[in-house]
């Protein structure tokens, strides 16, 4: 379980290699600067899900620098589940990225997970160069400068099946997404495009 960030952060570097690990967040928390990304490192299978009510964790670092508040590596692997809301503020001219995923990395975003209110001026809040599988959630309310919910680069793979894009903007092109991979939708609804 995780009741702060440090002890999300410590959850997430303990994980071993073949040995998937489910966190249970307990309470909803801020992720400030004193906190380090989120990373998700090679050979690691985690699962951060709610505890039965909706959990808000508030990523609000500021900083002038990238900065990735989850982040999955190469051959690393996340899912996201249950009623789990990934909160951004306004970093201005700077880049925030809810969820990243690496090249070889994947992810999963399930059920009623909700990713909203980041704006910046970087590519999507979410931005995939691995895989990334919607089966469920919302990504909403967010604005980049390319790709205002999502942001799929050109050896990226985006899976939606389920779950709903809706309400972002972007200051150049692709209010919900901008799409130089692969955009695989069989499932969920995108609006305002």
């Amino acid at each position: 379980t995780a009741a702060n960030a440090a002890q999300l952060h410590d959850a997430i570097q303990s994980a071993q290699t073949d040995a998937p690990l489910v966190i249970t967040i307990t309470q909803g928390f801020p992720i400030t600067e004193s906190t380090e990304s989120l990373k998700i490192r090679n050979g690691r299978d985690i699962t951060v899900k709610d505890n039965g009510t909706r959990i808000t964790l508030d990523c609000k670092y500021r900083s002038q620098d990238k900065h990735k508040f989850f982040c999955v590596e190469s051959g690393g692997k996340l899912t996201l589940q249950g009623k789990i809301t990934l909160k951004g503020v306004n970093n201005g001219n700077n880049e925030q990225y809810a969820l990243y995923v690496e090249k070889f990395g994947t992810a999963e975003i399930k059920n009623t997970v909700e990713i909203t209110g980041f704006l910046n001026n970087g590519y999507g809040c979410v931005y995939i160069m691995g895989t990334l599988t919607m089966s469920g959630g919302k990504i909403a309310g967010n604005k980049a400068r390319w790709g205002g919910g999502v942001y799929i680069e050109s050896v990226g793979i985006f899976e939606m099946k389920g779950g709903s894009i809706e309400s972002n903007q972007a200051e150049n092109l692709g209010r919900a997404m901008y799409i130089s991979g692969t955009f695989n939708w069989t499932g969920g609804t995108i609006t305002g495009h």
